[in-house]
């Protein structure tokens, strides 16, 4: 698809970690601005939180940030989703890979 980040954003924990940091505050200002000033034409959200092996799976770390869920919600058409059906080694153990879903900038009449 030859889709490069239009965010600078890599991984998702800056925007989606707990609200009480104050560079989680930072970033979702930041991360927002940029999104509002020139909405992506596609944005992927993946099921985990990446880089917290504990944290919320399934999406939920939308619940996180409830007003990018709205962003997603209203702007946005779900297009297409994928969830994982083996598990794959990328670290040192086997584990379920991540889902994801990818959604697309609804045309503005």
């Amino acid at each position: 698809m030859r889709l490069e980040p239009a965010n600078g954003l890599l991984v998702d924990f800056p925007i989606f970690g707990s609200e009480e940091a104050a560079v989680v505050r930072q970033m979702r200002k930041q991360f927002s601005a940029a999104v509002l000033a020139n909405p992506p034409q596609v944005i992927v959200v993946t099921s985990a939180l990446v880089f917290y092996d504990n944290g919320p799976g399934e999406y939920r770390k939308l619940d996180r940030w409830p007003a990018f869920e709205s962003f997603l919600a209203d702007d946005y058409t779900l297009e297409a989703e994928w969830r994982p059906t083996r598990t794959t080694r990328w670290w040192s153990r086997e584990e379920m890979p991540a889902g994801y879903r990818i959604y697309v900038l609804r045309a503005r009449h």
